[in-house]
């Protein structure tokens, strides 16, 4: 997954995008596993499960948003570039 304290400067190559959807795809379908958990920790009043599960659920969501947060900046600044 994409390193949440790493920069990107300048435009960056197209090819890296496919990486980034990739890491999206999977932090959120971890994140969809981690939505189903809960739900059945809270089902079943086990608030231990449910506390883990709620932060494990937002760590994977967190992730996602930083790679697609990457992949937008890529396309922004490849944009302005090309524009340039």
């Amino acid at each position: 997954m994409s390193d949440p304290n790493k920069s990107l400067s300048g435009p960056l190559p197209f090819d890296f995008l496919p990486e980034l959807r990739a890491d999206i795809q999977e932090a959120m379908g971890m994140a969809g596993i981690y939505a189903g958990m809960a739900q059945d920790f809270a089902a079943v009043a086990d608030d231990a499960g449910l506390a883990y599960t709620l932060r494990r659920f937002m760590a994977y969501t967190r992730a996602a948003i930083g790679s697609f947060n990457d992949l937008a900046d890529i396309l922004k600044r490849n944009e302005t570039s090309e524009a340039a």
